[in-house]
């Protein structure tokens, strides 16, 4: 939906699956170093103190804005992604909407996502397990977009499974208790739904057709 081509989509996220683990690994030695110099720091302190005192002077502020670049960077591609998701669902459950009114429609669900993202963000200002929450969410659309790649997947099954996965993760969210370990529910959830959904679906669409 968002992207030109499926081949330019698998390059996408080949090149993601490289980029990610290689940031992930980057975000872990400045945390650990960080925290041997500063053991008291809070764990939502650490990214930002890392960078701020621990980079050479001319380092630090460049180190800074690729932070912040990468932070919005991941909220704008997050955002577009379910806004697509959701006017794609919309649009195979109804004919009347247009490509022009898909286009509106998707913009609407961004601006949406992100008025909720803000409230969420005043009231709720744990960072750590802001960002655990959202990446437990991009976790969930893991298994529908591999599994795109080498099955015809049914949309109700797809739809169902990230809608379940993403009640897992409100769950955990509402209940305080988001960790590193919970924060990856998500995944199972969204894999195991999605096998089953997709089994009864298209059973049933067997079932139905002879008639």
């Amino acid at each position: 939906f968002a992207t030109k081509d499926e081949k330019n989509l698998k390059r996408g996220l080949g090149y993601s699956a490289i980029i990610l683990p290689l940031l992930a690994i980057i975000i872990s030695i400045v945390g650990l170093v960080t925290k041997q110099f500063f053991p008291s720091i809070l764990p939502e302190d650490a990214l930002i103190t890392g960078f701020s005192k621990l980079l050479p002077f001319r380092l630090k502020e460049f180190g800074m804005v690729l932070l912040y670049a990468v932070a919005l960077s991941s909220s704008d591609t997050i955002t577009f992604m379910i806004s697509s998701i959701f006017t794609r669902d919309l649009k195979n459950y109804t004919k009347k909407y247009s490509e022009e009114s898909m286009k509106k429609l998707t913009r609407f669900f961004m601006l949406l996502f992100v008025v909720i993202t803000v409230i969420v963000a005043i009231s709720y200002q744990n960072i750590i397990a802001l960002g655990l929450s959202m990446g437990s969410l991009s976790l969930a659309l893991f298994p529908a977009i591999l599994g795109s790649f080498y099955w015809k997947l049914n949309e109700r099954a797809v739809f169902w499974s990230l809608f379940l996965s993403f009640v897992s993760v409100i769950v955990i969210f509402i209940a305080d208790k988001v960790t590193p370990e919970n924060a990856a529910i998500s995944l199972p959830v969204a894999l195991i739904a999605l096998f089953v959904l997709q089994k009864i679906f298209n059973r049933k669409k067997l079932t139905v057709a002879p008639n």
